[in-house]
């Protein structure tokens, strides 16, 4: 089935023809039945055809029963976060999240898992978590007469960049970091921590390709 005639059928008979056409296809037919049961569908309907000229380029098809099941396992995720999750940016994120999916299928499962570890990171993390890892490739930092990229930041200069909010508000989202490895912290040569991200954190940047 072609991503176009999935978007299609949706625009011209609605919710029914799309149950249909989607019982045809291998596990992805069993993920939308899970939330057709126990779920409205009028969320994830409405978020297939936010990016139906994105669908229209692929044709969903799969090589083997395990890209069937990591690709199910993937968007699951991904409509979890769609049903619980009614910011509009986060929805955007998710949006991003699932045309990666199609646009670097996971091959193997270790490409799986690191998918699959991203996307449960996004379910996790609240907007303003997402918009302070952003911040870490925008900053800059004053070195001398000379301005730089930043790698560490300590929680006063992160505080600072985020206007009212309290210090105390920027430890809580830190420490949202530490535990996913997204964030590492550092003791700098005056004694005080520094936060930058990781090499995961910017690979999960990546994949929800956030923009500055």
């Amino acid at each position: 089935m072609t991503g176009a005639a999935l978007t299609k059928a949706i625009e011209e008979y609605g919710t029914d023809s799309l149950k249909a056409l989607l019982t045809t296809i291998p596990i992805i037919g069993s993920v939308f039945s899970y939330y057709d049961t126990k779920h409205s569908l009028a969320r994830i309907e409405g978020f297939i055809h936010s990016i139906k000229d994105e669908l229209e380029q692929f044709k969903i098809e799969f090589n083997s029963e395990s890209d069937k099941k990591y690709i199910a396992s993937l968007w699951m995720k991904i409509f979890e976060g769609v049903q619980n999750d009614l910011l509009e940016e986060k929805y955007e994120l998710f949006k991003n999240c699932l045309l990666g999916t199609l646009k670097n299928p996971p091959q193997n499962s270790p490409e799986f898992n690191i998918q699959q570890f991203f996307i449960d990171c996004l379910n996790k993390l609240n907007l303003q978590h997402v918009e302070t890892l952003k911040r870490w490739s925008i900053m800059k930092k004053a070195a001398g007469s000379v301005f730089q990229s930043v790698g560490f930041l300590t929680l006063d200069e992160i505080n600072e960049k985020r206007g009212e909010r309290t210090l105390l508000e920027s430890q809580v989202i830190i420490q949202a970091f530490l535990p996913l490895g997204l964030v590492q912290e550092k003791t700098n040569s005056f004694g005080a921590k520094e936060y930058g991200l990781t090499e995961l954190g910017k690979e999960f940047l990546n994949f929800v390709k956030t923009k500055n």
